[in-house]
Formats: C-alpha cells, sequence, structure tokens
C-alpha cells in the first residue's frame, strides 16, 4: 500500500494491485479549491 506524509500525517492509501499503478510517481495535494487530489511532483 502506498504511503504519503500529508501535513506531518501519514496517509496509508489502501489500493488493489490493479488501482497501485494511478498513484505510481504521483504527489497527494490538498487546496481547498479541489480539496484533496493527485499531482505529478
Amino acid at each position: 500500500m502506498p504511503i504519503q506524509t500529508v501535513s506531518s500525517v501519514e496517509l496509508i492509501l489502501a489500493a488493489t494491485p490493479e488501482e497501485a499503478p494511478i498513484f505510481d510517481g504521483k504527489v497527494l495535494d490538498y487546496s481547498p479549491k479541489r480539496r484533496f487530489f493527485l499531482r505529478d511532483p
């Protein structure tokens, strides 16, 4: 499972092996307008 730190909080993203490529190379980010979203680094 991918683990990422956002604002000092470690998040564990439960993803199946089929879904895992969606997260590869992405950064989980947050903005008031978009809430949480994946973006390229």
